[in-house]
């Protein structure tokens, strides 16, 4: 799901692919989004940034625990 939103442009009104990820993501998806956030908060899109940091939470693996602690 993540990796569809990605290729379709990362757009704001579809926003909710990513937001699914929490839902049914796991430590891959987990490592993915983490590399993007990293990507988001050092450009200019705080707004995705915030978004992935809660996905991660979402998701609630140990991995995405320990990737959430890392970007802090």
């Amino acid at each position: 799901m993540f990796a569809r939103w990605r290729e379709a442009g990362e757009a704001a009104h579809d926003v909710w692919a990513f937001e699914t990820c929490g839902k049914i993501g796991g430590d891959a998806c987990a490592r993915e989004i983490a590399t993007r956030v990293r990507s988001w908060a050092r450009g200019n899109e705080a707004t995705y940034a915030n978004k992935g940091c809660a996905v991660l939470a979402a998701i609630g693996t140990e991995a995405a625990r320990l990737l959430l602690e890392e970007l802090a």
